[in-house]
């Protein structure tokens, strides 16, 4: 027998007719408001996930590929920048925010699009201040977020950050000749002495022939390593050589900068 109900003054002539009352209230509840939606009725769009900065630490200065912040073997005063791409196809592109020491807060300061960006270069960049040339001892910080195709953009995840040192200013050799039993002797100048150095000796293929690492000569500003009394140095074969010089900085991690490279001849 159906159970009569009173709701509101109004007599419900069974359970069974209250219940389907109920399911139209609610279905018409959910074509105003449906699911995945804002309160305004727009679609909910996921975020992005946060992108995660390449690390470094000093070890990855000495591999044959540096990887994570670093300065770079350029004229002008650079920071080079690497994170990880994320595996999302509605990633229309990479924003860079930066700031120094000095500022209180982040700036944005170049975007770079999936769409026209070169094989490889989509998820790094070389900050030079718009070819003006970055600060010399003081620590920028940077972090990198990603937008969608729907101009939706990540939340910050981790900050890396670098301290770039005056250049080692290479002096011989610059262009001589020598034979593979009687090797140069490297001369160089630092502004500032670093605690050690690296030294990278490479081929005209951009195949590293030999890297090391070094402690500074604290008597003098110019620098001197004569490449015959190097140990574990590889017997080179005619060709041209280049050579460059990377100060390591006081935090060993995090600071640091790289010379222009010069060349020498084995004949």
């Amino acid at each position: 027998m159906p159970i009569s109900i009173m709701i509101w003054g109004t007599r419900i002539v069974s359970v069974s007719r209250l219940f389907f009352k109920i399911i139209l209230i609610v279905s018409g509840i959910s074509a105003i408001f449906p699911a995945g939606c804002d309160n305004a009725g727009e679609p909910i769009v996921p975020v992005p996930a946060r992108v995660q900065m390449v690390p470094h630490v000093l070890a990855d200065d000495l591999l044959p590929i540096e990887r994570g912040i670093d300065a770079v073997a350029e004229e002008i005063d650079a920071i080079y920048l690497a994170w990880f791409s994320l595996n999302d196809r509605n990633i229309k592109q990479y924003n860079i925010y930066r700031r120094r020491d000095d500022e209180s807060y982040f700036r944005m300061i170049r975007s770079i699009p999936l769409a026209t960006a070169s094989p490889g270069k989509d998820t790094t960049y070389i900050d030079n201040d718009g070819n003006k040339g970055l600060q010399l001892n003081t620590y920028y910080y940077y972090f990198v977020t990603a937008s969608n195709t729907d101009d939706v953009e990540s939340n910050p995840a981790d900050t890396a950050r670098y301290m770039l040192l005056d250049k080692p200013l290479l002096r011989l050799p610059d262009g001589q000749s020598f034979t593979a039993d009687s090797l140069p002797t490297l001369t160089w100048d630092f502004v500032e002495i670093p605690n050690e150095y690296i030294l990278r000796i490479g081929n005209t293929f951009s195949q590293l022939i030999y890297i090391g690492i070094f402690q500074s000569d604290y008597d003098n500003n110019a620098q001197i390593k004569d490449m015959n009394k190097i140990t574990d140095f590889p017997l080179l074969s005619p060709g041209t050589y280049t050579w460059r010089i990377d100060a390591i900085g006081p935090d060993e991690d995090n600071s640091g900068s790289e010379a222009v490279p010069k060349t020498f001849d084995i004949q």
